[in-house]
C-alpha cells in the first residue's frame, strides 16, 4: 500500500521521520517528497502528481500553515484537495499545540468535507508514530473479508436479472461492486428521503455525461436491501433507465438505448440496427461517475478504495454496434452472430481502483472499447470511415 505523506517540511523533520518509520513497520511504501527526486516541473506539481499514484492520504498538521501557492493555499492543502479528487483512502493527525490562524481554518474545512477519514492527535514524534501505526492498521481492518471477482460476477447476475428496465431494445448494464464485504450503506439511509432527493438530484442535474435526462422526472422505490431510481421517456423512444443501490455498495445501473418508434418504417435504418458506441461510452461514464459521487456521500465512504466493475450489454439480437451516423445507403449487412445474450465484460468483472473511478472517462473507454473487440472478432461491428479497423 502507497501511504502519500503530506505536511510542511522546513523544521518538521522529526516528525516525518516518525511517520515514515510507522509505514515502514508495517511493510507499507511511504511516498514523501524527501524521495522526488529532480523533477521537470515544480516541487508543487511534482508532489500532485505524486498523490495521483498513491492509495492513502496521510496529512500531518504542525503548527504552520506554511508555503502558500499561487493559488492561495498551501502544498499540504493542495495535495489534500488532489486526494479528495482522486478518492483516495484520507487520515489526519493533527498537533495538540496551538495553531495558526491559516491553519486553524484548514483544520476547519477537514472538518467540514469528513466523511469517513480517520482524524487523531500527537504530542510528541513518539506519540505520532504509535498514532499512524495504530490509524493504518484500523483502516485495514475497519471492512470485512474480501470479495472474489467469481462472487462479485455473481451477485451482478443475480441482480442484473431483476432490475428494472426491460423494453425489449438494446440495454447496457454497469455494476459495480466494493471488493470488501460490509453494510456500506446503512440501512436507515436507504430509507431517508432527504438521502434519495439528493441521488435524484445527482442523476437529474449532476455533472455531466449523465445517466438521467432532466426533462423527465425520477421515480424510487425501495426493496428489502436495496433502493432502485428510475426514468421513462416521453414515449417517442424505448429509453429508460434505472439505478440500484444495495446495503452491500453494490451499485447497478441499466440504460435501455432510444430506439426509433416503428423501427425500419421510422425511415432510419442505421439508427435502428447499430447499438451507438458513444452513447453507450457516455453512459457508462456517467454511471461510473454517479457511484463515486455516491460513495463520497456515504458515511465511511472514504474507506470505499478498490472495487469491481462489469459491463453488460442485452437485447441486441440483429444488432451492430459502432456508428449509426456514419452509415450511408439504404441497406445493412447483417452477420449472423455467435454472441451469448446477455453479453458480460469482460469475462470476470474488472477490478479498479476509486482513481480509476474519479478518472471514470479511461475507465469507460476501456470497456467499451474490450466490448467492440467482441463485435469485431465477430463481424458485427460498424466503423467510421475513418476508423482503422474497417
Amino acid at each position: 500500500m502507497k501511504v502519500f505523506v503530506s505536511s510542511v517540511m522546513r523544521g518538521f523533520e522529526p516528525e516525518r521521520a516518525a511517520v515514515r518509520r510507522a509505514i515502514e513497520l508495517l511493510r507499507h511504501d511511504p511516498v514523501m517528497a524527501e524521495g522526488f527526486g529532480a523533477q521537470p516541473h515544480s516541487s508543487e506539481i511534482a508532489c500532485v502528481e505524486q498523490v495521483r499514484g498513491s492509495d492513502v492520504y496521510l496529512g500531518v498538521l504542525g503548527s504552520r500553515y506554511g508555503y502558500k501557492t499561487p493559488e492561495g493555499v498551501s502544498v499540504t492543502e493542495a495535495e489534500y484537495l488532489e486526494a479528495r479528487q482522486r478518492g483516495l483512502r484520507i487520515v489526519f493527525f493533527a498537533t495538540r499545540d496551538q495553531l495558526d490562524a491559516d491553519q486553524a481554518d484548514f483544520f476547519a474545512r477537514v472538518g467540514d468535507y469528513q466523511q469517513g477519514y480517520f482524524v487523531g492527535f500527537y504530542s510528541t514524534p513518539q506519540d505520532l508514530q504509535d498514532a499512524v501505526v495504530q490509524a493504518l492498521n484500523d483502516l485495514q481492518s475497519t471492512t470485512g473479508p474480501a470479495v472474489s471477482a467469481a462472487d462479485a460476477g455473481a451477485r451482478l447476475q443475480q441482480r442484473f436479472a431483476v432490475a428494472p428496465p426491460r423494453r425489449g431494445a438494446p440495454t447496457f448494464s454497469v455494476g459495480i461492486v466494493p471488493k470488501r464485504v460490509d453494510e456500506w450503506v446503512p440501512v436507515g439511509l436507504l430509507g431517508d428521503e432527504a438521502f434519495r432527493d439528493d441521488l435524484k438530484k445527482l442523476l437529474l442535474f449532476g455533472e455531466r455525461p449523465r445517466l438521467f435526462d432532466d426533462r423527465y422526472g425520477c421515480l424510487s422505490q425501495e426493496g428489502v436491501d436495496h433502493v432502485v431510481l428510475s426514468q421513462s421517456g416521453d414515449g417517442a423512444t424505448d429509453r429508460s433507465a434505472s439505478v440500484s443501490l444495495y446495503q452491500d455498495g453494490t451499485i447497478l445501473s441499466v440504460v435501455t438505448l432510444a430506439q426509433p418508434r416503428g423501427g425500419f418504417a421510422a425511415g432510419d435504418l442505421a439508427k435502428s440496427t447499430i447499438i451507438d458506441r458513444r452513447a453507450v461510452q457516455e453512459g457508462v461514464h456517467g454511471a461510473l461517475r454517479f457511484a463515486d459521487a455516491v460513495f463520497q456521500r456515504l458515511p465511511r465512504g472514504g474507506l470505499l478504495s478498490d472495487f469491481y466493475v462489469w459491463l453488460c450489454l442485452s437485447e441486441f439480437k440483429h444488432k451492430l454496434f459502432g456508428e449509426p451516423d456514419q452509415h450511408r445507403g439504404n441497406s445493412i449487412s447483417f452477420p449472423s452472430l455467435a454472441v451469448d445474450d446477455p453479453l458480460w465484460i469482460p469475462i470476470e468483472p474488472l477490478s479498479t481502483s476509486r482513481p480509476a473511478l474519479v478518472a471514470g472517462d479511461l475507465l469507460a473507454t476501456d470497456l467499451v472499447e474490450r466490448l467492440a473487440r467482441v463485435f469485431l472478432a465477430k463481424g458485427g461491428y460498424f466503423p467510421s470511415p475513418s476508423d482503422s479497423r474497417r
